[in-house]
């Protein structure tokens, strides 16, 4: 038994896109627009949307960042998480190298 392809469907071809006249070119040209600006990813409601990012640690790095995080605490404040203090963290390195 002969195996055979598919058989191709013939599409017919589309007939070509009027072409715009001069006036209808000239009044798009001096609509104007604005300038585009990369796009920021939002959530429904406006706010912007926050962005999840890998960071692979050392553990000896977390120990000791777990360490501090601990000695910071105390009766009135709870310790802060990991997240909290690395954000906080790289806030910090942040503002002293926009000082530098």
């Amino acid at each position: 038994m002969a195996i055979s392809g598919k058989p191709q469907r013939v599409v017919p071809p589309s007939p070509p896109a009027p072409l715009a006249d001069e006036e209808t070119v000239r009044k798009l040209i001096n609509k104007g627009g604005s300038v585009a600006e990369p796009a920021r990813p939002k959530e429904a409601d406006g706010r912007v949307k926050l962005m999840n990012v890998q960071l692979r640690v050392m553990p000896t790095l977390l120990e000791e960042i777990d360490a501090v995080r601990k000695a910071r605490s105390s009766k009135r404040r709870k310790t802060p998480s990991r997240h909290e203090w690395m954000l906080e963290a790289l806030e910090e390195k942040l503002e002293r190298e926009r000082k530098a």
